[in-house]
């Protein structure tokens, strides 16, 4: 069997040129579709985009590398993240601008070294951003690989300019150019790590607020894609 089919669950060819990327499947938020599932990847066909989810974040990178022997044309990195910044709250929409990539645990655990920084196709992430307009606020990401050490870095972050955490724009952004692939990145506020971690109950106005904001940003970017001729 062909690896790409083995991973993905279909054929290179039946890529689509605007892929969504989301790491927790969210394949439903635009509108479900002809389902596949491979070894690594689950794929939904929808009437404009093929949905991938990752399931392993520490696949995306993977993921967008695959992408370079399809039609794939542009890649949108979609779901959540938290926030490293009192003014960025749950809910709250987001088009990432950089990303710093701090996805080594051992670096991150030992400070061992300063993290690149990596940008998004800059023709898509402007048409983006004037699609979006007001609707979306400006996004500085650090991808990281441990939700522990993440109150570690609120300092360093701040310093960097970091507003919100999420474990794959870095390394999807990297992948995609070196696929040659056009790549950008929409995330929801999901929780704040200043004083709302991961792992502690939201209240009932954050779940509304971060149900609306998911399915409002999805609609967002359904929207977008469907304008453009890819």
């Amino acid at each position: 069997m062909d690896v790409f089919k083995k991973l993905f669950g279909v054929a290179p060819g039946e890529i689509r040129p605007a892929v969504i990327m989301t790491p927790l499947d969210e394949a439903q938020l635009f509108g479900g579709g002809r389902r596949a599932r491979g070894d690594y990847f689950r794929v939904t066909q929808t009437g404009f985009a093929t949905v991938i989810g990752t399931h392993y974040s520490l696949l995306a990178g993977d993921c967008a590398l695959a992408l370079g022997e399809t039609p794939c044309r542009e890649i949108y990195l979609f779901g959540c993240c938290g926030s490293a910044s009192p003014l960025t709250g749950v809910g709250e929409k987001l088009l990432v601008e950089k990303a710093f990539g701090f996805e080594s645990f051992t670096q991150m655990l030992n400070r061992a070294s300063p993290a690149d920084c990596f940008f998004p196709d800059k023709e898509l992430h402007a048409s983006l951003s004037a699609f979006c307009g007001g609707r979306v606020c400006r996004g500085a990401a650090a991808s990281v690989s441990s939700l522990a050490l993440e109150p570690d870095y609120l300092a360093e972050f701040a310093r960097l300019g970091v507003n919100c955490l999420d474990m794959e724009a870095a390394q999807v952004f990297a992948a995609a150019a070196a696929a040659g692939k056009k790549a950008a990145a929409l995330f929801y506020v999901s929780n704040s790590v200043p004083d709302k971690s991961w792992h502690e109950q939201l209240s009932r106005e954050d779940v509304g607020r971060l149900s609306c904001a998911r399915k409002s940003l999805a609609a967002l970017l359904c929207d977008f894609i469907r304008t453009r001729a890819v």
